[in-house]
């Protein structure tokens, strides 16, 4: 976590949710709390005076306190307020989490772009010391943002830290207008960098994507010697953290090279194992794919986030990642056993499978 201290502003119109928030955060040294209730009417101006790093927001503000009249908005509408008046500070929605079943929070999706994540509380009381790392990671890369002396496209991808072919990338990974134009707001360009380039693969891969494109377990990968191999391949633009995100380009470039060093040159990316044992006399474990239990898998499972092999899982498209990103796959083990993919989400040709595959049949 970074050094400077974090001022974080909470609105919760909760005194319970309050207190167990501050006390949650109380022993993160570096986090200095300011914990109000909601305005009784609208003012925005008045929070963003306080020139906070950092804002999280209650979903619900209409509770009713003794000796406070109840706000008249959700947290969503003050979000949005505090934006117009405070852009290049991040903005978290906070909810419990019976809040986000059944569709409770749906009016919130009409601002989604007044805010920057949403957190459900438990999490945060679960794990306070990860939540305030999180923040700070998220105000980091505001502040990277905010501080690019001009605001423009090639100002943006030099903030990411992209060489030529990886701009030319990025350009593929629709960036909306107002990021290509001169004079982009931080909270226009972070949306976008955060919510599309990092969380789709394909320009990036995070590390368990990155190691089943080299048939390896997620342990295999994260091993320092393997680490260190890619080092020149991570990502170290704005919003990175110590959760290792790598330049596909880049990340493949350099399998590549072991290969040859092994003269595989000629070989697919799953015979890395082999080639890294060939050349550093160290065996690394292979990825199992969770459908068939042989090796190597080769993708990564959409809903249940495990190896598969491209041949036991099926395409799907459940968001709007533009095509330059990778292809998200279902395993037959999700579809089998899981459900929360949505048959209307898989391509006409794979949704006649489905039947097959549920009740354990052999796909040709």
């Amino acid at each position: 976590m970074t050094s400077k201290l974090l001022k974080v502003l909470v609105i919760d119109d909760n005194a319970d949710d309050r207190a167990r928030l501050t006390e949650a955060l109380q022993n993160e040294d570096r986090v200095r709390l300011d914990v109000q209730s909601p305005p009784t009417t609208l003012d925005a101006r008045g929070l963003a005076g306080s020139n906070p790093d950092i804002a999280l927001i209650d979903y619900q503000l209409t509770e009713r306190e003794p000796g406070r009249a109840p706000a008249s908005y959700r947290g969503s509408t003050l979000a949005a307020a505090l934006r117009e008046k405070a852009p290049e500070i991040p903005i978290v929605l906070i909810t419990r989490q019976q809040m986000t079943v059944g569709g409770r929070m749906a009016p919130a999706r009409d601002l989604l772009g007044a805010f920057d994540d949403v957190v459900v509380k438990e999490t945060i009381y679960a794990d306070p010391g990860g939540f305030a790392q999180t923040l700070a990671a998220l105000t980091r890369g505001f502040r990277g943002l905010r501080e690019c002396q001009r605001r423009d496209w090639n100002a943006l991808v030099n903030t990411l830290g992209a060489d030529a072919l990886e701009a030319d990338q990025l350009l593929l990974a629709d960036p909306p207008p107002e990021v290509l134009e001169a004079g982009w707001r931080v909270s226009e360009a972070a949306r976008w960098v955060r919510g599309v380039v990092m969380n789709y693969p394909g320009i990036l891969y995070d590390s368990q994507h990155a190691a089943v494109a080299l048939g390896l377990s997620h342990s295999a990968f994260l091993r320092p010697r393997v680490q260190a191999s890619f080092q020149a391949a991570r990502y170290r633009g704005v919003f990175s953290s110590s959760s290792p995100y790598f330049w596909k380009a880049r990340f493949l470039s350099r399998a590549r090279s072991v290969l040859r060093q092994a003269r595989l040159a000629d070989a697919p990316l799953a015979d890395f194992a082999a080639a890294w044992q060939k050349v550093h006399r160290s065996k690394l474990e292979i990825a199992v794919c969770n459908s068939s239990h042989t090796t190597p898998a080769d993708t990564l499972c959409y809903i249940l986030k495990e190896p598969v092999k491209r041949a036991f899982s099926l395409p799907y498209h459940p968001d709007t990642r533009p095509p330059v990103m990778d292809e998200a796959r279902v395993s037959f083990k999700a579809i089998r056993s899981d459900n929360r993919y949505d048959e209307r989400l898989f391509p006409p040709d794979a949704r006649g499978l489905l039947d097959s595959i549920q009740r354990g049949g052999k796909i040709q």
